[in-house]
């Protein structure tokens, strides 16, 4: 391709010299220099020792960021503003925009990207579609051994990649997008078909950290190709609501969302529960623990169901899926834990719920509860006192109205609760998570909600 064709759109500052040049190839690395290339200096080692090495090997052109000088060398130089966004536009050029020939889902979040993608890709075997999968530190596709190691998400290796993917007609595609990645902006000129938000939760202390982290998951929406092209979220996450919009996609426990589930069932072996879809419920056996993976299957038949993938392959891809991949040390691998969920629209079910819930031998009931701006502190009070009936501890999570009813109603409920162990969780799914690492085998969890 000709420099001066390849520099379309890309953040130049300044060019010295011809730009009617033919590059043949794309490095950041000076020992991948060939003849006819284009070098990109990204401040690694010495400036002026890589500069001249990589003309030495042939390069036909530099880029170089606009603080540094032109050195006399028998090549084209091209100062750049940003050489992060240059990078992925000369990579986006060269490989003539593979992006968009392919359907991308883009998934990010704290946790499950992984096994969110994984998942995808099952149901997407199970309609035996081919697709391509990209991590951090691997690319496969199909059932292909999974090519591993190096910087995957550069732009160059990746641009490549999806190049090559499209080459072989394959038509999906599915990234696991962290948060260093498009900090780094490695995702600048690619293009998204959907996206999946697995939460926007984070774990730094600082606020200003908080907020920036938040703004940079965000800042994916920018890159999907359509206007209304399907933004799949945890909506039991407390941020969510900052993703609000007419092409999202809900799913969570704590609510009547797009996807759902019940009948909950988690063991050492695996778990089961009823998936509840617009076009019916389904029941789901997963042949991996813990609640986190209930929540990654919602997320991954809900991006089935706004692709229209057959409702018999987003059963089969999710039952086939087996987390062989699974991080040790989750604190929800439990025996025969089950789920009960129930809205609080109306007092006089807590009773139906009490009576539902008798407590055996065998087990207890710890209880989840959204407290906040829904009702006046009596009425909460009313529906604490026959929880402590058969409850043994409570989990006190928001209803997401506001921040500061929660808190002040989150402490007047604990000052009340007695001798029942009480814990606080803003997030819903946190509050989720505490629940069952206080559950042992046989016990309920209760979650009551009303946004249910």
């Amino acid at each position: 391709m000709i420099l001066k064709e390849l520099l379309g759109s890309t953040p130049v500052y300044e060019i010295y010299g011809r730009t009617k040049k033919n590059i043949e190839g794309l490095c950041i690395r000076t020992e991948d220099v060939r003849p006819n290339y284009l070098y990109i200096y990204i401040d690694d080692g010495d400036y002026k020792t890589s500069v001249y090495e990589a003309v030495e090997r042939g390069a036909a052109a530099i880029c170089i960021g606009k603080d540094k000088e032109v050195l006399p060398c028998d090549a084209t130089f091209v100062r750049s503003y940003n050489i992060k966004r240059f990078l992925s536009a000369i990579a986006k050029n060269f490989y003539n925009n593979p992006s968009q020939y392919i359907n991308l889902v883009g998934i990010t979040g704290t946790h499950g990207k992984s096994t969110i993608a994984w998942m995808v890709r099952s149901i997407l075997q199970s309609a035996g579609i081919s697709t391509l999968i990209v991590g951090d530190s691997y690319y496969n596709v199909d059932d292909e051994q999974a090519v591993s190691g190096g910087d995957i998400f550069n732009p160059l290796t990746f641009t490549s990649i999806l190049r090559e993917a499209v080459d072989d007609r394959i038509k999906n595609g599915v990234v696991e997008c962290s948060y260093t990645t498009i900090v780094q902006e490695r995702f600048r000129h690619i293009w998204f078909d959907s996206l999946i938000y697995t939460d926007l939760y984070t774990y730094f202390k600082n606020q200003d950290m908080d907020c920036h982290y938040i703004e940079m998951r965000k800042t994916l929406i920018d890159h999907l190709k359509l206007s209304h092209s399907p933004i799949i979220v945890n909506m039991d996450d407390y941020h969510a609501q900052q993703l609000e919009g007419n092409n999202i996609i809900k799913y969570g426990l704590y609510g009547d969302f797009d996807i759902g589930g019940s009948d909950i069932e988690l063991n050492s072996e695996g778990s089961r529960f009823i998936l509840k879809t617009p076009k019916g419920d389904v029941p789901i056996e997963l042949k991996c623990t813990g609640i986190h993976n209930i929540y990654n299957a919602m997320a991954a038949a809900a991006w089935g169901m706004a692709h229209d993938i057959a409702f018999e392959h987003i059963q089969k891809g999710i039952q086939g899926f087996c987390a062989a991949r699974e991080i040790d040390g989750h604190l929800d691998i439990k025996d025969n834990i089950k789920f009960c969920i129930k809205d609080l629209h109306f007092i006089d079910r807590v009773n139906d719920i009490c009576d539902e819930l008798a407590v055996s031998e065998e087990g207890k009931v710890v209880t989840v509860f959204c407290a906040g701006a829904h009702r006046d502190f009596d009425s909460t009070n009313s529906i604490l006192k026959k929880i402590k009936d058969f409850s043994h501890c409570l989990i006190l999570t928001s209803d997401y109205s506001d921040r500061h009813t929660f808190l002040k109603a989150a402490s007047q409920i604990k000052d009340g609760m007695g001798n029942i162990e009480t814990y606080c969780e803003i997030d819903n799914y946190k509050a989720l998570r505490k629940a069952v690492s206080l559950t042992e085998a046989g016990d309920t969890i209760l979650i009551l909600s009303n946004n249910a």
